[in-house]
């Protein structure tokens, strides 16, 4: 079940791949030449045809499908000439070099012919498939889908193949002998690493001057809340209580602060009690709050004298301690005031707002720095590494799978393909083999009445011309068309038998839905088959199997004919129904087959136990004759 790494038959797939993007490019070319077709096309068809002039030009079919597979396989490394990019090309094509060197005119001239005109192609193809897609939704003429359907067909082909070269890209560049992890390296984390210091880093250094100004406002507002609280040095020290200094002294400033303790608070907003003090001037309001505030001094010192004849040690106490605050509190204040009318508080707010405002972008540089060399670093000794194997380390871990496995692989919808997962131990799992489905770690035996395939794989297999899957490649049933009993499904009780019917039909819907949210994105190539499904079919039994898969994948039950998307292709394409009787018809063995399995059983089991006994008995007799002899 587990294996340590998976490759692919990489070269037959991308000649292969080549060779259907190339037949399509050609088929579509042929149709455009016909007034017919092109006069019914509802889009503007020069979006393919002038690409496809200038891709095929004058060169044979060979050397057109030579330079599609090179620009397959480069296009990374052809796109971003970076140095892993150019060792790709170094390492493994000569076709742009130049003395050993990748010349960059080879690879604009190639990008010119080649690579610019196929993304043209392919981006021509997608927005004409969802236009036709659009058109199927809203009753285009039958006759004009009819006309144009060979042309329709290899543009939805088109974009199908589009969607796989993302992938064929990947596997392509990790198979690049030296530089392969260094490819797909630059192709994951290039743009990454590549953000974080072309935005992220120069954003930061762009924020400087805010933060700068920012840091200077906070900092002279800070010195101007340092010059409150000197100036209210002398009154916290006369009121030891806290509710006396708290009436007398918090939210002092200057008159506002009388006006506040008398309660006189019409004097101005409370986000006035808050003004911030700018500027030279607030600095000097700040020692006028000083002297201003000898005055609740004087009034705490008058209060002590009332008290002195009832405690005189606690009067001079008290007296000394409010001496020593007014000193200390003048001493700093002037100190304060010298400070503020040589600029040091500018100064001081100018070194803080530089140091500050360097700190976070320095800090993002580092920070970048390490993430960076944390991405680097290690990539870049297993590229040392793998540039002496050539390449075999990268594949020694490769878990590679192809974009089309989604055709091929039975039992796809229960995830059944190539998977390398950290709870595998990094191992890859193998998929099961065909009428098992994995659960869990292990495989599971299907009911003998589902398919291997759902009936969208088998469509797109039978309209890309692999019939194999369909003329017996699986051995269980071809369409999940009807319930399939166990060989004593006839010996069970009528109503075991209807209970049996009903789990089928409830096992066929989710099947049918579970087939459906898994491949709804290949409708647009798959519903097109089922528009006319005798331009597909090659023999007259190929058309019933097509038109019953075409039922069976968006008609076979209400919940499928009653979503948006089948209501009106449902309705406007007859498919052979089936009936209830036939849905739960018998295919177990009839009596007489069943009453002849039985018999051949006994009449082996007899042979058996005669044999045995013939051998027990001549095993006596020889015994009763050695005995015999020896007296």
């Amino acid at each position: 079940m587990f294996q340590l790494y998976r490759s692919v038959n990489f070269e037959d797939f991308s000649f292969k791949y080549s060779t259907d993007v190339l037949t399509s490019i050609e088929q579509i070319q042929t149709q455009l030449s016909d007034p017919d077709v092109a006069g019914a096309l509802s889009v503007n068809a020069s979006k393919l045809s002038s690409p496809i002039s200038s891709l095929m030009g004058s060169r044979s079919v060979d050397e057109v499908r030579s330079d599609l597979n090179t620009y397959f396989r480069f296009e990374n490394s052809l796109r971003r000439l970076t140095l892993a990019g150019k060792a790709d090309i170094l390492y493994n094509t000569d076709r742009f070099t130049t003395e050993g060197l990748v010349d960059k005119s080879l690879v604009d001239e190639f990008l010119k012919n080649v690579g610019d005109p196929v993304d043209a192609i392919f981006d021509a193809s997608k927005s004409f498939s969802e236009h036709f897609e659009e058109n199927m939704r809203t009753h285009e003429d039958p006759s004009t889908v009819k006309k144009t359907y060979v042309f329709r067909s290899h543009v939805h082909n088109l974009k199908l193949q589009g969607s796989y070269l993302p992938q064929l890209k990947s596997i392509a560049s990790m198979r690049s002998k030296g530089s392969g992890l260094a490819v797909q390296w630059f192709v994951r984390y290039g743009n990454l690493i590549k953000d974080w210091w072309s935005v992220n880093v120069p954003n930061s250094f762009k924020e400087f001057p805010t933060r700068f100004m920012a840091t200077i406002e906070l900092m002279l507002e800070k010195w101007g809340l340092l010059g409150q609280s000197l100036a209210k040095i002398p009154c916290n020290v006369s009121y030891l209580d806290d509710a006396e200094r708290k009436k007398h002294c918090e939210g002092f400033q200057g008159s506002k602060a009388k006006d506040a303790v008398e309660g006189n608070l019409n004097a101005g907003d409370d986000d006035d009690d808050e003004e911030i003090r700018e500027g030279f001037i607030g600095f000097i309001k700040s020692i006028a709050d000083f002297f201003i505030s000898l005055v609740d001094v004087a009034k705490a010192i008058a209060s002590l004298f009332v008290n002195f004849p009832k405690d005189p040690v606690g009067t001079i106490i008290g007296l000394l301690c409010i001496i020593i605050g007014v000193v200390v509190g003048l001493i700093l204040i002037i100190v304060y005031a010298i400070f503020t009318a040589v600029g040091f508080a500018y100064v001081i707010a100018f070194m803080v707002a530089w140091a500050w405002a360097l700190v976070v972008p320095v800090a993002m540089v580092l920070f970048y720095l390490l993430l960076s060399l944390i991405f680097i670093v290690p990539f870049f000794v297993l590229f040392i590494i793998d540039l002496m194997l050539q390449g075999a380390l990268i594949r020694l871990f490769a878990c590679e799978t192809l974009p089309s496995e989604w055709v091929d692989n039975a039992n796809y919808i229960y995830d059944n393909y190539y998977e390398r997962s950290i709870a595998y131990i990094g191992l890859v799992m193998k998929p099961c083999t065909r009428r098992f489905r994995p659960v869990g770690v292990f495989c599971e035996r299907m009911r003998p009445d589902m398919p291997d395939y759902c009936p969208h794989q088998l469509i797109y297999k039978m309209f890309s011309g692999n019939k194999s899957i369909v003329s017996g490649f699986t051995s269980g049933p071809t369409v999940f068309d009807r319930f399939r009993s166990s060989d004593h499904y006839k010996m069970h009780h009528p109503e075991t038998k209807r209970k049996f019917v009903r789990d089928s039909w409830k096992t066929k819907v989710m099947w049918n839905k579970k087939c459906t949210d898994v491949f709804s994105d290949y409708n647009y190539i798959v519903k097109h088959v089922c528009l006319d499904p005798s331009q597909t079919a090659t023999t007259p039994g190929e058309e019933d199997t097509l038109r019953s898969l075409c039922k069976d994948a968006f008609c076979s039950n209400s919940d499928l004919v009653n979503s948006t998307s089948n209501k009106s292709f449902c309705s406007d394409i007859e498919y052979p129904s089936i009936k209830d009787d036939e849905y739960i018809g018998y295919s177990s063995p009839g009596t007489a087959e069943i009453f002849k399995k039985t018999c051949s059983v006994m009449m082996f089991t007899i042979s058996v136990v005669i044999v045995m006994m013939s051998l027990f008995t001549i095993s006596l007799f020889i015994v009763a004759q050695a005995k015999r002899g020896v007296n």
